[in-house]
Protein backbone atom coordinates (compact mmCIF):
# COMPACT_ATOMS: atom_id res chain seq x y z
CA UNK A 1 0.00 0.00 0.00
CA UNK A 2 1.19 3.41 -0.70
CA UNK A 3 0.45 6.13 1.63
CA UNK A 4 -0.07 9.36 0.45
CA UNK A 5 1.77 12.63 1.67
CA UNK A 6 -0.65 15.35 3.02
CA UNK A 7 0.21 18.20 4.28
CA UNK A 8 -0.74 18.90 7.94
CA UNK A 9 -3.51 21.14 8.60
CA UNK A 10 -2.82 24.54 10.34
CA UNK A 11 -6.40 25.12 12.51
CA UNK A 12 -4.91 28.57 14.09
CA UNK A 13 -1.77 30.02 14.78
CA UNK A 14 -2.04 31.64 18.43
CA UNK A 15 0.47 33.75 19.54
CA UNK A 16 0.01 34.71 23.23
CA UNK A 17 1.70 37.89 24.86
CA UNK A 18 1.88 39.23 28.28
CA UNK A 19 1.60 43.20 28.74
CA UNK A 20 4.30 45.60 28.49
CA UNK A 21 5.66 46.48 31.61
CA UNK A 22 3.57 48.75 33.49
CA UNK A 23 3.64 50.71 36.83
CA UNK A 24 3.13 48.15 39.62
CA UNK A 25 5.36 46.00 37.55
CA UNK A 26 8.34 47.93 39.35
CA UNK A 27 8.77 48.99 42.78
CA UNK A 28 7.05 51.98 43.72
CA UNK A 29 6.19 52.49 40.14
CA UNK A 30 4.36 55.99 40.77
CA UNK A 31 7.35 57.44 43.12
CA UNK A 32 3.94 57.74 45.84
CA UNK A 33 3.74 55.25 48.70
CA UNK A 34 1.06 51.69 47.82
CA UNK A 35 -1.36 53.30 50.01
CA UNK A 36 -1.86 56.85 48.48
CA UNK A 37 -2.58 55.29 44.96
CA UNK A 38 -6.35 55.20 43.71
CA UNK A 39 -8.11 52.55 42.68
CA UNK A 40 -7.94 52.42 39.04
CA UNK A 41 -3.74 52.76 39.68
CA UNK A 42 -3.51 49.86 41.80
CA UNK A 43 -5.86 47.82 39.45
CA UNK A 44 -5.79 48.96 36.25
CA UNK A 45 -2.37 50.68 35.88
CA UNK A 46 -0.80 51.97 32.73
CA UNK A 47 2.35 50.92 31.19
CA UNK A 48 5.69 53.07 31.95
CA UNK A 49 7.89 54.37 29.12
CA UNK A 50 9.87 50.91 28.66
CA UNK A 51 6.13 48.83 28.60
CA UNK A 52 5.39 50.76 25.94
CA UNK A 53 8.56 50.54 23.65
CA UNK A 54 8.30 46.30 24.67
CA UNK A 55 5.04 46.69 23.16
CA UNK A 56 6.16 48.89 19.92
CA UNK A 57 9.09 46.36 19.82
CA UNK A 58 6.53 43.20 19.70
CA UNK A 59 4.85 45.08 16.87
CA UNK A 60 8.05 45.53 15.02
CA UNK A 61 9.71 42.04 15.86
CA UNK A 62 5.86 40.94 14.00
CA UNK A 63 5.77 43.47 11.45
CA UNK A 64 5.38 40.82 8.78
CA UNK A 65 2.82 38.59 10.19
CA UNK A 66 -0.35 39.28 8.96
CA UNK A 67 -2.82 39.08 12.15
CA UNK A 68 -6.22 37.94 11.03
CA UNK A 69 -7.32 39.01 15.09
CA UNK A 70 -5.64 40.75 18.16
CA UNK A 71 -7.68 40.09 21.24
CA UNK A 72 -6.62 41.52 24.75
CA UNK A 73 -7.96 41.58 28.05
CA UNK A 74 -9.78 45.03 28.85
CA UNK A 75 -7.49 46.27 31.32
CA UNK A 76 -5.32 49.40 30.26
CA UNK A 77 -1.98 47.33 30.34
CA UNK A 78 -2.73 44.58 28.42
CA UNK A 79 -4.96 46.60 25.14
CA UNK A 80 -2.12 49.46 25.25
CA UNK A 81 0.42 46.66 24.42
CA UNK A 82 -1.56 45.03 21.62
CA UNK A 83 -2.38 48.37 20.20
CA UNK A 84 1.04 49.87 20.18
CA UNK A 85 2.11 46.06 18.47
CA UNK A 86 -0.45 46.31 15.67
CA UNK A 87 0.33 50.55 14.91
CA UNK A 88 4.18 48.72 14.30
CA UNK A 89 2.76 45.62 12.07
CA UNK A 90 2.36 46.69 8.76
CA UNK A 91 0.22 43.73 7.57
CA UNK A 92 -2.82 43.64 9.99
CA UNK A 93 -6.04 45.63 10.75
CA UNK A 94 -5.61 48.16 13.55
CA UNK A 95 -8.11 46.97 15.75
CA UNK A 96 -7.41 45.14 18.82
CA UNK A 97 -10.34 43.25 20.69
CA UNK A 98 -11.11 43.11 24.55
CA UNK A 99 -11.84 39.77 25.75
CA UNK A 100 -13.38 39.71 29.49
CA UNK A 101 -12.42 35.92 29.62
CA UNK A 102 -8.48 37.39 29.19
CA UNK A 103 -8.57 40.14 32.50
CA UNK A 104 -6.27 39.03 35.20
CA UNK A 105 -7.47 36.86 37.73
CA UNK A 106 -5.69 37.99 40.86
CA UNK A 107 -6.38 41.70 40.86
CA UNK A 108 -7.30 42.12 44.02
CA UNK A 109 -10.37 42.50 46.31
CA UNK A 110 -11.98 45.03 44.99
CA UNK A 111 -12.94 43.43 41.83
CA UNK A 112 -13.95 40.06 43.71
CA UNK A 113 -16.77 38.59 42.21
CA UNK A 114 -17.16 41.21 39.89
CA UNK A 115 -19.98 41.02 36.44
CA UNK A 116 -19.22 41.99 33.10
CA UNK A 117 -21.79 45.24 33.92
CA UNK A 118 -20.47 45.81 36.37
CA UNK A 119 -16.44 46.35 35.16
CA UNK A 120 -18.02 47.87 31.80
CA UNK A 121 -19.35 50.62 33.79
CA UNK A 122 -16.48 51.18 36.08
CA UNK A 123 -14.38 51.76 32.93
CA UNK A 124 -17.44 54.12 31.40
CA UNK A 125 -18.60 51.58 28.55
CA UNK A 126 -15.12 51.02 26.85
CA UNK A 127 -15.55 47.30 27.70
CA UNK A 128 -16.57 45.25 24.56
CA UNK A 129 -17.12 41.65 24.56
CA UNK A 130 -16.35 40.21 21.47
CA UNK A 131 -19.63 38.36 19.10
CA UNK A 132 -21.12 35.36 21.12
CA UNK A 133 -18.95 35.57 24.02
CA UNK A 134 -21.84 34.91 26.99
CA UNK A 135 -20.56 38.02 29.99
CA UNK A 136 -23.35 36.34 32.15
CA UNK A 137 -22.23 35.41 35.67
CA UNK A 138 -19.15 36.79 37.84
CA UNK A 139 -15.85 37.20 35.58
CA UNK A 140 -13.48 36.83 39.00
CA UNK A 141 -14.32 34.56 41.99
CA UNK A 142 -14.02 35.92 44.75
CA UNK A 143 -10.61 34.06 45.77
CA UNK A 144 -8.70 35.13 42.73
CA UNK A 145 -6.50 32.79 42.98
CA UNK A 146 -9.01 28.99 41.94
CA UNK A 147 -7.29 26.86 39.58
CA UNK A 148 -10.64 25.60 38.18
CA UNK A 149 -11.71 28.99 37.53
CA UNK A 150 -8.32 29.79 35.74
CA UNK A 151 -8.73 26.41 33.56
CA UNK A 152 -12.36 27.56 32.64
CA UNK A 153 -11.77 30.95 31.30
CA UNK A 154 -8.28 29.40 29.37
CA UNK A 155 -10.59 26.54 28.06
CA UNK A 156 -13.17 29.36 26.89
CA UNK A 157 -11.10 31.41 25.50
CA UNK A 158 -9.59 28.44 23.07
CA UNK A 159 -13.56 27.54 22.75
CA UNK A 160 -14.39 30.68 21.20
CA UNK A 161 -11.13 31.47 19.14
CA UNK A 162 -11.07 27.63 17.77
CA UNK A 163 -15.03 28.01 16.74
CA UNK A 164 -14.28 31.09 14.65
CA UNK A 165 -10.38 30.56 13.36
CA UNK A 166 -9.75 27.30 11.73
CA UNK A 167 -7.97 28.31 7.96
CA UNK A 168 -4.64 28.98 9.52
CA UNK A 169 -5.64 32.46 10.57
CA UNK A 170 -2.86 33.83 12.93
CA UNK A 171 -4.64 35.35 16.37
CA UNK A 172 -2.27 37.16 18.89
CA UNK A 173 -4.02 37.61 22.52
CA UNK A 174 -2.73 39.98 24.95
CA UNK A 175 -2.71 39.06 28.78
CA UNK A 176 -1.47 38.88 32.16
Amino acid sequence: VIMEKQTPIIEMELYIVRHGQSCTNIKDGYGVPEEELTRDQLVNPPLTELGKHQAEMLGEYYKDVKFDAVFASPLRRATMTAYLAVMQNECSEKYVYTMPWLIECGIGEDYSAVTFDELNAEFDGKILAPEGIDVSGNLINGDGQNQDSHRRRAENVIAYLKNRYHNGEKVMCVAH
